[in-house]
């Protein structure tokens, strides 16, 4: 090979370099970041952990929290991203199964606290304890450790409790027809009589859960009188009881009084008839505090919040609430379970400040699980004060009890027994006999006994 056809082979081998070099140039800057593109031997980043979290649509406020507080995780941890979706809750079992046939299901959920026991038994949720650290549930307050808990596993982290019923009156009524508005009835008889002074044309003296919410809003009155209408061991029906008898008989004699209205004038959850003044008292669960006060902030002032009235008359130190609401819990197939728990963790489980904050978005018509919340809450000015929180707080969630987890059918089959005795007239004896044998139908087509899974750790 001559010197002249040896520098002009090196001079083509080295335009080749050249080239080659630009277009792996070329190539790293058109990466980006977490695409897989990177090159051995550069700085290009790793694609992040992407964690689902769904939650169902929430009012402005609270919306607006949940997307500040992920985005400042997000923002914190480099290898992690949390992707929040706002799914409604008719379209999310269609959804959820959708996604779980595609690989892109939530790890993380906003989950009802009475659906997560039966769904742990299916293995839908995962335990956080080899995730998280065991202090954060020691700031759990005890009745409601108990909710998140089945044996010594806790299979979710609550972001608030909501408590009902508790009795909701017009002050401005009371006084009207010359009763003490700072002396609410205690007993079911009291709440009959007062009931009766304050009604008159145009306006009824309580309103009281209908027919299509009595299935859920009576696990307060079960509550209050000791025990749902199925045993713990899910094995019989227990129902055929004085107490039972005595609870059908109030419901009754409220409606053949005529102090409520026949047909409901609104949901359950919903304050504005007692706001308008349809009504002089109701029952009504924490939340109906953030309607008032954002909705009708004008007769506020007027309205009292007491615990609901029990058959004796006794309230103090009892269970007169059911207490609901909603915790995250961790998909039991969560392909990244220690990141995941880490945001849950972040959110509700960590710094008292954020939890405070949602708190106060919600007008404090909602309640902290966490003792360390509370302690920050309460140093607020004002906030101690509130005659409303003091009295929730101190007097109705310590003694609440969760909502039952056995299945909504038992609850359905109740509502429809009660309604019975309402609606047809059925006496109360034959209405319960009845719920006892359909209570225990269901137990035995279902095989249903000894499957509680609380009762089964």
């Amino acid at each position: 090979m001559t010197m002249k056809t040896f520098k002009s082979v090196t001079a083509m081998a080295l335009a080749l370099v050249m080239l080659v070099s630009l277009m792996t140039a070329c190539s790293s800057n058109n990466s980006k970041p977490g695409d897989g593109k990177e090159q051995p031997g550069t700085n290009a980043p790793h694609s992040k952990v992407v964690i689902p979290f769904w939650i169902t649509p929430q009012d402005t406020g609270i919306t607006a929290w949940f997307r500040k507080w992920t985005n400042e995780f997000n923002q914190s941890h480099d290898g992690v991203e949390v992707k929040l979706e706002f799914v409604p809750q008719d379209a999310w079992q269609q959804k959820l199964k959708a996604a779980q046939s595609n690989g892109t299901a939530p790890q993380i959920a906003y989950t009802n606290y009475a659906s997560i026991p039966m769904s742990v038994e299916e293995g839908m949720y995962a335990a956080l304890d080899d995730y998280m650290d065991p202090k954060l549930f020691e700031d759990l307050y005890g009745n409601i450790k108990e909710i998140v808990s089945i044996g010594d596993n806790h299979y979710s982290y609550p972001v608030f409790v909501e408590p009902y019923q508790l009795l909701f009156y017009r002050k401005d009524f009371f006084e009207e027809v010359g009763l003490d508005p700072e002396s609410p009835p205690t007993s079911w008889k009291q709440l009959i009589d007062m009931a009766a002074q304050l009604t008159k044309q145009g306006r009824f003296g309580l309103a009281v859960p209908g027919s299509g919410d009595v299935a859920w809003t009576h696990w307060a009155f079960q509550n209050m009188i000791g025990h749902f209408p199925i045993s713990d061991d899910w094995s019989h029906a227990t129902v055929n009881d004085e107490s039972y008898r005595e609870l059908f008989s109030f419901w009754k004699t409220l409606y053949d009084e005529k102090v409520v209205p026949k047909q409901a004038l609104s949901e359950a959850w919903d304050i504005k008839p007692l706001a308008e003044g349809r009504v002089a008292m109701g029952f009504n669960g924490s939340w109906a505090i953030g309607n008032l006060k954002n909705e009708y902030a004008d007769i506020a002032d007027k309205v009292g919040v007491a615990v609901a009235p029990t058959p004796d008359g006794i309230t103090e130190g009892k269970t007169t609430a059911a207490l609901g609401g909603y915790a995250l819990t961790l998909d039991g197939k969560a392909k990244n379970p220690k990141e995941a728990a880490e945001f849950i963790s972040y959110l509700v489980a960590g710094d008292p400040q954020i939890m405070k904050e949602f708190f106060e978005t919600s007008q404090y018509s909602k309640f902290s699980a966490r003792q360390s919340v509370d302690e920050l809450i309460n140093k607020e000015p004002g906030v101690s004060d509130d005659p409303y929180r003091d009295i929730i707080l101190k007097q109705v969630i310590p003694f609440a009890k969760p909502e039952p987890w056995y299945s909504f059918d038992i609850s359905s089959i109740y509502g429809t027994a009660l309604e019975t005795v309402i609606s047809n007239g059925v006496p109360v004896d034959d209405a319960l006999a009845k719920l006892e044998k359909d209570i225990n139908d269901y137990i035995k087509v279902h095989n249903y006994a000894n499957k509680n899974p609380k009762q089964n750790q």
